[in-house]
């Protein structure tokens, strides 16, 4: 592989750019004339970072109800996910087992898309007592650029209002690869001793290209192809995907049952909490030239010859009335219950060609108009940290009403906390639920089905123990489905179906995350072992190891903190999965096995202040350890090849 080092003149003004900051920099240590070490790391409690579980009065399991704005350098240069389809911001690709179920009532499907941004569980609120800036971009030689910006105010002491924007693009290395994901969010908090208001509004739009992937693995080793990934043929040149989406989501919450003494009135018996949330969902797949360069990628053809417009709609809203007990209810037993009301709103649209019309007299025409909706019953009991050294808490939902009637989730955990440091917690979880609608039904111009699966059953226990003084986390949970949907390889390339495995599948992950430290060196490493039977329908390599070795040391008397080191990624070969773009979906194959390629990516990092930057080279090994390895995590998708990149964090209190 021949790694082009030339700048375009776009590169050469970031590198100019740069240089003169890091010249001031590096200047301002230079002339310092202290002559004691002093401590430049700021002491942020000025600004502190809450999501919607920190601030809600029924959280048990974090002692530190916020965090501190994070001006360290660990793992700075982890800004995305690794598991992709070849480009940052297209789909993640299930590597690593998720056991969580899917979300209680009306859900379409995994778009593999919203992890790269925060949703409203994620979404970030802020206390601050000066604004606050944070500015966070990285980009590279080829057109690729990832910032974060966060901009927060407070006004007065209960009042604070945040904007966050979040955008990743990447051209890709190959044709039609392209990604575009952005994503702008709007938070305000409003505390008092008796209300609580929590807002956010959230707009994301994802625009990635759909190429369908190389056509063969060995066009990758092909030599005429090495100076150039834009000359291998893959299947789709022009198909894209669009999905947008949106809410506006308030939660408040009312807190009374003072007692009559209780003058400074911090500790009420309860509180009643009303969330109100509207969302839109818009996803879209696009080939305006179907026959041109699909090379017989679809399979079939039920409306147009020509071109693929499938789309699809729905908007939600929700409403949930909770009561709970409050921090003045005795901390051994604490309750809250409530319902939840949802109501969607579900469109289909196609590209449609009139019997009587020439070949552009197309319009798009709506297929289904649908109506879902369903009443939700929740309940907890728990207990808190002023209980002692033993917590418990238990949940459950179920659907008495609706669409999805009879659905249900329910959650046990139990915790032990031997003292601040260390915790041992056991967990259960289960669900019978209605699989995601879109295994039941999809109308497209290139595929479609209708079927009728049955509940899946789920089951998870696990254990956990964290040990901050040694910084050790081990981990081990089982998990049992039965009436598994996923979708499967029908026989022939790029096609795949839903289908239903109607058996009972086991599945046994274990993990372990340790920070050896010898001196200024550290190696950080996370180990997972997964299990899965021959034969069920999920696919996952037996290990995954991510493991960093690094050299860190503060310099110039404090003022600088570098830090030297490798990241490794590795796993062992397995069946992965392949990709059809045009449900956005992964499936199941079993003629391709991936893996036991070593991803090194070297890097140095450093902080001066509140200035944070980092380089490093992704895919170092490229070419040159495993020189006959086609390296991806999806069948005809390969990872990006060796890539400079470099990153900038700064953080401004005005």
């Amino acid at each position: 592989m021949v790694y082009r080092t030339s700048f375009t003149p776009l590169m050469k003004l970031r590198l100019a750019l740069l240089f003169c900051l890091l010249s001031l920099l590096f200047g301002s240590v230079a002339h310092a004339n202290s002559p004691l070490p002093v401590d430049t790391t700021i002491k942020h409690t000025i600004t502190e970072i809450y999501t919607e579980k920190d601030l809600v009065p029924y959280n048990i399991w974090q002692t530190k109800k916020y965090a501190d704005v994070d001006t360290t350098i660990d793992r700075l240069e982890f800004y995305t996910t690794h598991y992709t389809l070849g480009n940052p911001g297209l789909p993640y690709v299930p590597v690593i087992f998720n056991s969580t179920p899917q979300p209680l009532g009306f859900f379409y499907g995994y778009d593999h898309l919203t992890d790269y941004v925060r949703n409203d569980t994620s979404v970030r609120y802020y206390t601050t007592r000066a604004p606050y800036l944070n500015f966070f971009y990285i980009t590279d030689p080829m057109i690729h650029q990832f910032l974060d910006l966060s901009l927060t105010q407070n006004f007065g002491k209960k009042l604070n209002i945040a904007l966050e924007f979040h955008r990743l693009r990447s051209q890709g290395d190959y044709i039609n690869q392209g990604s575009n994901d952005n994503q702008l969010a709007l938070t305000v908090n409003y505390r008092t001793k008796r209300y609580m208001l929590l807002f956010n509004g959230i707009y994301n739009i994802y625009k990635i290209g759909q190429n369908g992937g190389v056509q063969a693995d060995s066009a990758f080793f092909n030599p005429s192809y090495t100076s150039n990934r834009q000359d291998v043929p893959v299947y789709l040149s022009q198909a894209r995907s669009m999905f947008i989406k949106t809410e506006l989501r308030l939660q408040q919450f009312y807190f009374f049952g003072y007692k009559s003494g209780d003058t400074v009135k911090t500790n009420p018996l309860f509180y009643i909490s009303h969330c109100s949330s509207l969302s839109g969902s818009s996803n879209v797949y696009v080939d305006h030239t179907l026959y041109n360069d699909s090379d017989n990628f679809y399979r079939h053809t039920y409306r147009y010859d020509s071109a693929t417009y499938d789309s699809l709609r729905y908007n939600e809203f929700n409403n949930d009335f909770t009561i709970g007990s409050a921090s003045g209810w005795h901390s051994f037993l604490k309750w809250d219950l409530g319902v939840k009301d949802q109501w969607v709103h579900f469109t289909d649209y196609v590209l449609t060609k009139h019997p009587e019309g020439t070949a552009e007299d197309t319009t798009k025409d709506m297929y289904r108009d649908s109506i879902f909706s369903n009443l939700i019953a929740h309940a907890r009991v728990y207990n808190t940290y002023d209980n002692g050294h033993i917590l418990f808490d238990a949940a459950g939902s179920y659907i008495f009403s609706g669409t999805q009637k009879g659905d249900e989730q329910g959650s046990a955990d139990l915790g032990i906390r031997f003292d601040s440091l260390r915790l041992l917690k056991f967990s259960g979880n289960y669900s019978l639920q209605t699989p995601a609608l879109l295994y039941d039904m999809y109308d497209g111009n290139n595929y479609q089905w209708m079927n009728h699966f049955a509940k899946t059953t789920t089951s998870t226990a696990s254990v956990m123990y964290t040990d901050a003084k040694w910084h050790l986390t081990l981990g081990g949970e089982v998990t049992e489905m039965q009436n598994m949907a996923y979708f499967t390889n029908t026989g022939l390339i790029n096609d795949a179906l839903p289908a239903q495995y109607n058996g009972v599948v086991n599945i046994m992950k274990a993990n372990i995350e340790k920070d050896f430290r010898v001196g200024k060196w550290h190696f950080n490493t996370k180990e997972i072992y997964q299990y899965v039977p021959n034969g069920a329908p999920i696919h996952l390599p037996t290990w995954v190891a991510e493991n960093s070795l690094f050299y860190e040391n503060n310099l110039f008397h404090h003022h600088l903190l570098l830090k030297v080191g490798i990241d490794t990624y590795y796993n062992t070969a397995y069946y992965v999965y392949g990709y059809q773009p045009v449900y956005n979906q992964f499936y199941l194959q079993g003629q391709t096995k991936m893996g036991n390629y070593i991803y090194v990516d070297p890097f140095v990092a450093f902080r001066v202040k509140t200035f944070r930057m980092f380089l490093k080279l992704e895919n170092a090994a490229e070419g040159l350890l495993q020189p006959n390895v086609f390296y991806g995590y999806a069948v005809n998708y390969p990872m990006p090849d060796r890539v400079l990149r470099f990153g900038i964090s700064w953080d401004f209190w005005n």
